[in-house]
């Protein structure tokens, strides 16, 4: 890995409980964006149900959840640790078996 992609994620892994702290997302929903609409208004993916979801960048798990929650077998990656720690604890609050 080189310098830059280090940095990144050291910067998301400082960022990461400020993040996850000030920017409310539901697991209820799959989200596009902090302040944007979500899945339920936009229909933009349509049934999940029994398919197989990878989210790519997968941050603190929310949309991963969700995507479980209606059915898919959801896989979340994320480069940063503190993140996925996020996303792992989240789960297990929700009672949600997700691959991270």
């Amino acid at each position: 890995m080189d310098n830059k992609n280090r940095k990144i994620i050291a910067a998301w892994n400082d960022l990461s409980e400020h993040y996850q702290k000030s920017v409310r997302i539901s697991t209820d929903d799959v989200h596009y964006g902090a302040l944007s609409y979500g899945e339920k208004q936009l229909h933009l993916i349509g049934s999940v149900k029994g398919k197989k979801v990878l989210e790519i960048g997968c941050g603190g798990g929310q949309n991963t959840i969700a995507l479980a929650r209606q059915g898919a077998h959801a896989v979340g990656v994320d480069p940063s640790t503190i993140q996925l720690a996020h996303a792992f604890s989240l789960a297990k609050s929700c009672n949600q078996l997700i691959v991270l």
